[in-house]
């Protein structure tokens, strides 16, 4: 009898163990668990960085530029990745480790490469607007890097010369569409988001 309880104790550990596994690997792939919150890749610890390389979401283009093996220019492989980096959901487990590869392009393209990123930065900002306007609002100098970016393709966009999705009419009315529920309860995303509109704009007109 004392054998049978013990083989019992022992069984019900040994499911106990891999429910917790099971319930960590969810935590970590789904990011509705509720005891994790996803923050940005700044501001997460080691472990969890590895997580999210190690957990089979990320796309091999992003781990080689990641690794130092991918050189950024104006050619289809650059396009590529950006078109991977712009795609995630806030909510993706790669969401921190795809936007914070996408700002590093940002600070580190120059010439030709640079050119084309205008039109990434509004599809990004139009996927996540909160979660970017929240960034922001913490790292002023990466805003100025989008709105100097923003600024000099919808300058283009309004001469016409420009092959970007929304002018900047319809861009500005997209974006409050999306944030303007958060005003009553967030007053910092407002905020934010009138300072990169105005800095857009100052953009704009120093091109004229």
């Amino acid at each position: 009898m004392k054998d049978i309880t013990t083989l019992s104790i022992l069984i019900f550990f040994i499911l106990n163990n891999q429910c917790l596994a099971q319930k960590s690997n969810d935590c970590i792939s789904n990011s509705n668990c509720s005891n994790k919150k996803i923050h940005y890749w700044e501001s997460i610890d080691d472990d969890y960085k590895e997580k999210i390389i190690f957990s089979g979401k990320i796309n091999e283009l992003a781990i080689d530029y990641y690794n130092g093996d991918l050189e950024i220019s104006d050619d289809s492989v650059t396009t590529k990745l950006l078109d991977i980096l712009v795609q995630f959901k806030k909510t993706d487990i790669e969401a921190p480790f795809y936007f914070f590869l996408f700002n590093k392009i940002l600070i580190s393209a120059d010439g030709a490469a640079s050119e084309i990123l205008g039109k990434y930065c509004q599809k990004i900002t139009l996927n996540n607007p909160i979660y970017i306007l929240n960034y922001f609002s913490q790292n002023a100098p990466i805003m100025k890097k989008y709105s100097f970016l923003l600024g000099y393709e919808l300058y283009f966009k309004q001469e016409g010369l420009s092959t970007l999705k929304y002018n900047l009419e319809e861009y500005e009315n997209a974006m409050y569409k999306k944030i303007r529920p958060q005003f009553p309860k967030n007053k910092k995303i407002e905020q934010t988001a009138d300072n990169f509109f105005k800095e857009i704009k100052q953009t704009m007109k120093r091109m004229e």
